[in-house]
């Protein structure tokens, strides 16, 4: 619970008023009794990773000390975490890091998507560790920025359906549609949403068809409930998180 929570939650069962500041504080102070300070957790990452690295020789932990969150599908479309990393901020250094441990932990694979929201910096390091991947962007993302350029319904009329078309002559016909309405559109699109978008551009061999990128929302959802702890135990709830949803879907089950 954060500190409004808990403030609301003090003063109906004890029908009384509490300062805001007081609830912070005191539930920070809770807090420490309960994980440990936050300075001790970076250094608990540490023995964290040891004791990964000899229970399960074949897994990949990196730390670095310049120091977020990649997942995918799985065959039945269900959120599937792949890595996860912690970073003060998203700059291209950082996402470039993460993108490096992601492609170590991959492996090297034929057929690759990965499709990113409208942050530059991922796409910078997408483009620089995956060359070779088919670049796909969300285009929720595209039609916000959209409607800051072009006035009007006519794009969204058409232009979801032309994301959506699984052939080319069909998304051809419907944005043909929306060129008469906007003649600035091809231009425009072509300079600042270059990568993949639309469903009849993607490789068949790749069986993932979404245009938008959800996953992101799906897991800040997962883990919001656990991202006030200390680093390392966070991370161990991410992990044990992860642990039971993979569990939960081993097939078969015996």
């Amino acid at each position: 619970m954060g500190p409004k929570a808990v403030k609301e939650e003090l003063e109906k069962k004890y029908n009384i008023k509490i300062p805001y500041q007081t609830v912070f504080y005191e539930r920070q102070r809770a807090a420490n009794k309960l994980f440990g300070k936050w300075d001790d957790c970076f250094d608990y990452l540490f023995r964290f990773k040891a004791e990964i690295e000899l229970r399960s020789p074949s897994s990949v932990v990196e730390i670095d000390t310049v120091t977020v969150e990649a997942n995918a599908i799985d065959g039945h479309n269900w959120l599937y975490p792949i890595a996860f990393g912690f970073f003060d901020s998203e700059t291209k250094n950082n996402w470039t890091w993460f993108m490096e441990q992601l492609g170590k932990a991959l492996g090297p694979m034929n057929h690759l998507a990965i499709c990113i929201d409208a942050c530059k910096g991922l796409e910078t390091a997408m483009k620089k560790v995956f060359p070779r991947a088919e670049q796909r962007e969300c285009f929720r993302h595209l039609m916000e920025n959209m409607k800051k350029r072009f006035i009007g319904n006519a794009y969204a009329k058409y232009m979801w359906p032309a994301a959506r078309a699984c052939t080319v002559e069909k998304f051809n016909k419907l944005m043909d549609k929306v060129i008469e309405v906007y003649p600035g559109v091809v231009p425009w699109l072509k300079e600042h949403h270059s990568l993949l978008w639309a469903r009849s551009g993607f490789k068949e061999e790749i069986k993932c068809d979404f245009i938008n990128n959800n996953l992101a929302k799906s897991w800040n959802a997962w883990i919001q409930a656990h991202k006030d702890l200390p680093l390392d135990i966070l991370t161990d709830a991410i992990r044990h998180k992860t642990m039971i949803l993979f569990e939960k879907r081993r097939y078969p089950r015996p």
